[in-house]
């Protein structure tokens, strides 16, 4: 009867430890399939991503087809209104951004371009950013290891550091790459953010598309009266090229002109966003263009 009884228990027990263990291996199984769906989701998501940059690659080589100048009323700058595909809402911007202070112009061939640093310190002061923080940005770009002013930093500034780094000593890649340079925090990185860019070459300023701010800190020759009044004109009869500028607005340093300015742009950000069900996907892409060719992406990250 003891017997009976304990095969009867041990035969319970099988069993329970069967039960519990298939219903791991069901739980297990069912997490793999929601892991399996998800990353299906995020690589579709991202292929939408990829395909929404390949439409903003179109739209510019369309436009260059179309016009000599690059001004807010054109397609491009209209963006990619929310649109459905499949499961998924796809939408996503064009930025002009030789419409923004280019970081890189402040060094030029090795050497430091006055006009230049004297530019972005107004438009440091224009956003109660402190000017000196200039000087730190030339020394991080510019190849040398000597101080430019006593707002600068070289490598014994950072190698200082509870975790030391050094200089970069060449052109910035991304605006996020002023967190690594002295003097800045995310705050002043934010506020500089709508108004400068990093481009890999030295830039001309696009009147068509530069923002009030960027104006002044290029311009200070103009009164605001002027600049507001551009402002207005440009939207109604865009500038064609430079000669239209100077044409319209020749009170404007005649140094500027000829060397930094421009009513059009080669280098444009597009920024994607993709939602499909709880998987949202951001990609933005860096893209330049060039006379008869597909713009180039010279870089491409996705968050």
């Amino acid at each position: 009867m003891r017997q009976r009884g304990a095969a009867i228990i041990t035969a319970l027990l099988v069993v329970a430890l069967v039960a519990i263990t298939a219903s791991f291996l069901l739980a297990q199984q069912s997490q793999a399939l929601t892991r399996t769906a998800a990353t299906v989701a995020r690589a579709q998501a991202r292929a939408y991503a990829d395909t929404a940059v390949q439409w903003a690659r179109g739209i510019l080589y369309d436009d260059a087809r179309q016009s000599n100048s690059d001004h807010l009323g054109e397609p491009w700058a209209a963006g990619l209104a929310a649109l459905q595909v499949d499961n998924a809402t796809l939408s996503g911007t064009l930025t002009d951004e030789q419409g923004r202070f280019n970081l890189n112009n402040l060094v030029r061939n090795g050497a430091v371009h006055q006009g230049s640093v004297q530019a972005f310190k107004r438009l440091l002061e224009s956003l109660a950013l402190a000017p000196d923080l200039a000087g730190a940005v030339v020394d991080w770009i510019d190849p040398d290891s000597n101080l430019t002013s006593p707002g600068g930093a070289e490598d014994a500034a950072y190698l200082a550091l509870a975790s030391p780094y050094r200089t970069a000593n060449k052109p910035l890649v991304t605006v996020d790459e002023l967190l690594r340079v002295k003097g800045f925090d995310a705050k002043a990185v934010n506020a500089l953010r709508p108004f400068v860019t990093a481009l890999p070459a030295v830039t001309r300023l696009n009147l068509n598309t530069a923002s009030l701010d960027v104006l002044a800190a290029s311009m200070p020759e103009l009164e605001e009266s002027q600049r507001l009044k551009l402002a207005k004109e440009r939207l109604e009869k865009p500038f064609k090229d430079l000669a239209d500028i100077k044409s319209r607005y020749p009170t404007i340093a005649p140094l500027f002109l000829n060397e930094e300015a421009d009513a059009k742009s080669d280098y444009f950000t597009a920024s994607v966003a993709v939602a499909s069900g709880s998987v949202q996907i951001r990609t933005r892409a860096l893209l330049k263009r060039e006379t008869g060719k597909w713009p180039a992406i010279i870089w491409q990250e996705a968050f």
